[in-house]
């Protein structure tokens, strides 16, 4: 089992690098880089094909994480990397909730809410 482990490693590393080509040229030839219908062909193809002993939706759901995952390989910007901005800005962004709380405007604010708090000790 080891042995096929390293396999499916090497190869999904192997598609890691067609896919980052293919995306540089999608990018060059002004293509987007998620394309449903081919990503409905592959499904497809592996349904056709499989003969078990996984269930075909198995499979097909380990591929949509390998097309998730390649699509995420093709982002120029590294959005994965870091979500938020740190950068200083003119003004501030200020939310109004219910007219009569602020937010944004540089004093602290506590968010609490069910999901955020599971009991009186937390807060």
């Amino acid at each position: 089992v080891d042995e096929i482990n390293l396999k499916i490693v090497e190869l999904l590393n192997e598609r890691g690098k067609v896919v980052q080509e293919i995306g540089q040229q999608k990018i060059k030839h002004g293509i987007k880089r998620f394309d449903p219908v081919r990503e409905r062909e592959v499904l497809d193809m592996i349904a056709n094909v499989n003969e078990g002993p996984f269930e075909t939706s198995t499979l097909q759901h380990i591929f949509k994480t390998i097309f998730q995952a390649s699509l995420e390989l093709q982002e120029d910007d590294h959005r994965k990397a870091l979500l938020v901005s740190r950068k200083k800005k003119p003004d501030n962004t200020i939310v109004r909730v219910k007219n009569d709380i602020v937010l944004g405007d540089g004093s602290q604010s506590f968010i609490m809410g069910p999901c955020a708090v599971e009991s009186y000790e937390q807060v």
